[in-house]
């Protein structure tokens, strides 16, 4: 006889879609919210650690994943790209401008890892 594991049950703002192998190594969930940390951080929830299934991850945390985990996952990214460097009275820096240049190569980076190195300038 073969016995099937039950699938969890799962919060509300959790999409059996949005699967992904968390850290655990087993399969964890994006959840639809945003953890309001750092830019990029997504929110997760593990069903497997009941005295702590929230948890925040960056696109480069993600291994295998549903097709659908990359196509959120990156458009999260994206959406929650830093504005560029502002001026003292709000506007944003020229191009040639130092701190817009690093603002600027420091993007595809971003994208890539979804994390914004704390020394990139950015504007609020």
């Amino acid at each position: 006889m073969v016995t099937v594991a039950a699938e969890p049950t799962l919060p509300d703002d959790v999409d059996r879609a949005l699967w992904f192998h968390g850290a655990c190594g087993q399969v964890d969930y994006l959840v639809r919210d945003n953890s309001h940390t750092h830019p990029g951080r997504m929110s997760a929830y593990c069903p497997h650690r009941p005295d702590h299934p929230d948890y925040n991850i960056s696109i480069n945390d993600i291994g295998a994943c549903a097709e659908s985990v990359r196509w959120w996952a990156e458009g999260f990214v994206v959406g929650s790209e830093p504005g560029p460097p502002l001026d003292d009275s709000g506007y944003e820096l020229e191009e040639d401008d130092p701190a817009y240049r690093a603002w600027s190569n420091h993007r595809a980076e971003y994208r890539r890892t979804g994390l914004w190195a704390n020394e990139v300038p950015r504007g609020e």
